[in-house]
């Protein structure tokens, strides 16, 4: 029986893929990158590249919230999932559906900020479709959004080499802790949303060179992202607790709620694996930029498996992904 976990980005969601989804298709891959990969997109070559799609679904609650809301998101979402295999987004399709009796205002304020967000973004919204459920049978909207982009070269979960420094771009948590914070009311001082495109920020460590693999933190947050690049990548991570970016706000909901703040989604950060000999030219790069001021080396990849999370007060664990569910509909 499908369960809330099975959508949280976790185990379950991960077992769900693995064992219900994938193996109910036959061909999955065409010429380059397929679902076996179980990427943050697929790839078809083309003369000189590849094109590079991508999918995503949002029913975030509440439907507007501080730093964006479900329009922002689901162009955000889409062309964050391309810009970490190292493609510029340029085109989606969006298709809504809507609840019998939603506000065409609302509807018209989540459509206004889709079409600023692709815009800045230089994203064509090419086409897409509408389907409207009886009221009651929905909450207001869902989105599903399907998005291309254009790369030289792909960057897959499999890239992470043994001695790789791992960069995160910037303090984990802020999306699903203002999610949070927005639909409980509680009494802790709202905190901005992280959502944001960072194909301006992949753009200019790409130039730096020495980038063996991006990912951008959604559901799962952090330790999802370096569980998955562990397993593709048949490589151990060594993380180091004290050098990851969490904001006194975000630590504050986390013990008031019982999270780890390394298992939130973001919507605007990523990691990065990288030469060591780049490193300090892509931190001070990341640096320079609004989204990358907190950027930060959290550790580094080694020959074996598993990531291992050295603790601030000095001790070692495992770092693996959780089971069961945070906070649903977070994105």
């Amino acid at each position: 029986m499908i369960t809330l976990a099975h959508g949280a980005g976790g185990k379950a969601t991960d077992d769900l893929i693995k064992k219900v989804i994938i193996p109910s298709f036959k061909i999955r891959n065409y010429n380059a990158l397929g679902l076996d990969a179980l990427d943050d997109g697929s790839a078809i070559k083309k003369e000189g590249g590849f094109f590079v799609f991508t999918s995503d679904s949002y029913v975030i609650k509440p439907l507007f919230f501080k730093g964006g809301d479900i329009g922002k998101l689901a162009v955000v979402g889409v062309a964050n999932d391309l810009s970490v295999m190292g493609a510029k987004p340029i085109a989606m399709h969006l298709n809504l559906i809507l609840e019998e009796g939603l506000d065409l205002d609302v509807l018209e304020k989540i459509l206004s900020s889709i079409g600023r967000t692709a815009e800045k973004e230089g994203i064509a919204i090419l086409g897409g479709d509408t389907k409207v459920m009886e009221r009651g049978k929905l909450d207001q909207i869902a989105i599903s959004a399907f998005g291309i982009g254009i790369a030289s070269n792909i960057f897959t979960d499999a890239g992470v080499k043994p001695g790789d420094d791992i960069i995160v771009s910037g303090s984990v948590g802020e999306h699903e802790a203002s999610i949070l914070i927005e639909r409980e009311g509680v009494g802790v001082s709202k905190i901005k949303s992280d959502c944001a495109p960072l194909y301006g920020l992949v753009e200019k460590v790409l130039r730096i060179g020495g980038v063996h693999a991006m990912k951008d933190l959604t559901r799962g947050g952090l330790t999802m992202a370096l569980n998955e690049w562990s397993e593709k990548s048949k490589v151990g991570l060594n993380i180091f607790e004290k050098n990851v970016p969490v904001s006194k706000t975000v630590r504050s909901v986390c013990k008031l709620y019982g999270f780890d703040p390394f298992n939130l989604a973001c919507e605007g950060r990523m990691i990065i694996a990288v030469e060591p000999s780049k490193t300090k030219m892509i931190i001070k790069a990341l640096k320079k930029t609004r989204l990358g001021r907190n950027a930060s080396v959290i550790g580094k990849a080694f020959k074996g498996s598993d990531v291992v999370l050295n603790t601030a007060v000095g001790g070692r664990k495992f770092l693996t992904p959780f089971e069961g569910v945070m906070l649903p509909r977070i994105c």
